[in-house]
């Protein structure tokens, strides 16, 4: 009796059964903490996904939720045993678009995560359009959870459009040339601008990148020998940035993210009354370093009528992202000085992130909404646990 005691205390110490939807789910914890799931209902490895084609209007996270209330389903199945890896990312678009799914497409992931370690977990999406990413601070059901989403509660915050000079609150604007941010996603971390060289500190670089577009809040070069353009607007200092293509001439003004940007467009609005300041011809560049430089886009004989509100500039082509980016004018339409009262900087991040703690063995929900606008679109995702990183060895930690 007394051996069959101990076989039974070691069978409860490492099984462990959870009572979940009036059904019974049955996993075992082995010795290097890795799960084993049976096939137990309801559980089952992978999450389920449904695809949604001729996506158009799934652009944004405005419409993260409503666009797929009237969409029309065109496929549907489950995503097994994949690598979630945050060292080789999983491209989840592999497991579902098929010569039956159209470029412009939609997804829907949702299931359950199950950690095997109690602590902060990080979840890491690496894309280049529209993703959405929710799951619950608690253990509950999908059908309790679903009902309780809405855009403002979407996990990793990352705009279709993310702008250095805020007016989407994305991080506040610049009050000085460098400030902290603490958030869960991508946006965390040190912001900083700097110039060339600027008239004074009352028209520094942080006063283009302050949304205020308007006289007194603008960015203004230094008006000395050393620093100045001629009468007809022609660099004549010595301010130069290498490019990987040639030395751009010109004063400047940078800003630096601590997160990485693929540029789409920028905006810019002159200093209103002083418009014959405002650049006439410049450069666009972007760095990862601050000291190598990429030219990104370049505009020549802007005239000054231009300038009459915010001008959008597209750029296009782009595919790598830079944390430095830099506006070179080369030109100005007429002054001895360049100025600029406010620049925007639209694009887009590669990798959002997204933190919080979860218990080892609690089922949390989860819905990934992604959609695709391109042919060379992506949604990767990966996952880093409480403490060292996951080699995939076909343990799953997704469920449906």
């Amino acid at each position: 009796m007394k051996k069959i005691k101990i076989l039974l205390d070691l069978k409860i110490k490492y099984l462990n059964i959870f009572h979940y939807n009036m059904s019974y789910f049955l996993f075992s914890i082995d010795y290097d903490n890795k799960m084993n799931i049976s096939d137990y209902t309801p559980f089952a490895n992978g999450l389920k996904y449904n695809s949604y084609a001729n996506n158009t209007t799934y652009i944004n996270q405005t419409n993260a939720l409503s666009y797929f209330t009237t969409a029309t389903k065109t496929a549907s199945g489950t995503v097994t045993s994949i690598n979630y890896s945050n060292s080789s990312f999983n491209t989840l678009d592999t497991y579902t678009q098929s010569s039956s799914i159209p470029i412009n497409f939609a997804l829907s992931f949702y299931g359950y995560f199950i950690p095997t370690i109690t602590g902060v977990w990080t979840f890491t999406f690496n894309d280049d359009d529209v993703i959405s990413f929710w799951i619950s601070n608690q253990p509950q059901l999908i059908s309790s959870f679903l009902p309780t989403l809405t855009t403002s509660n979407i996990n990793n915050t990352k705009l279709g459009i993310i702008q250095a000079n805020p007016t989407l609150a994305v991080y506040p604007s610049f009050t000085s040339n460098n400030f902290n941010i603490v958030s869960n996603d991508f946006r965390n971390g040190s912001y900083s601008c700097s110039a060339s060289s600027s008239y004074s500190a009352s028209y520094d670089a942080y006063t283009a990148l302050r949304s205020a577009g308007n006289y007194y809040s603008s960015w203004i070069s230094n008006l000395s020998q050393s620093y100045a353009y001629n009468t007809s607007g022609v660099y004549n200092g010595n301010s130069l940035t290498q490019s990987s293509s040639s030395s751009l001439a010109g004063e400047w003004i940078q800003i630096k993210l601590p997160y990485s940007l693929i540029l789409t467009s920028y905006s810019l609005f002159p200093r209103q009354g002083g418009e014959t300041s405002c650049p006439k011809n410049w450069y666009i560049v972007g760095s990862n370093d601050g000291i190598s430089w990429v030219l990104l886009d370049t505009k020549t004989n802007i005239a000054v009528s231009t300038f009459s509100s915010l001008q959008t500039y597209t750029v296009t082509g782009q595919t790598i992202p830079y944390s430095y980016f830099r506006f070179i004018a080369n030109t100005t339409n007429g002054q001895t000085y360049v100025s600029l009262s406010q620049w925007n900087i639209n694009g887009y991040s590669a990798i959002s992130t997204y933190q919080t703690t979860l218990t080892v063995g609690n089922s949390y929900p989860m819905l990934l909404n992604y959609g695709q606008a391109s042919a060379n679109a992506k949604c990767q995702m990966g996952i880093t646990p409480p403490s060292g990183t996951i080699t995939y060895d076909g343990t799953p930690y997704f469920f449906n």
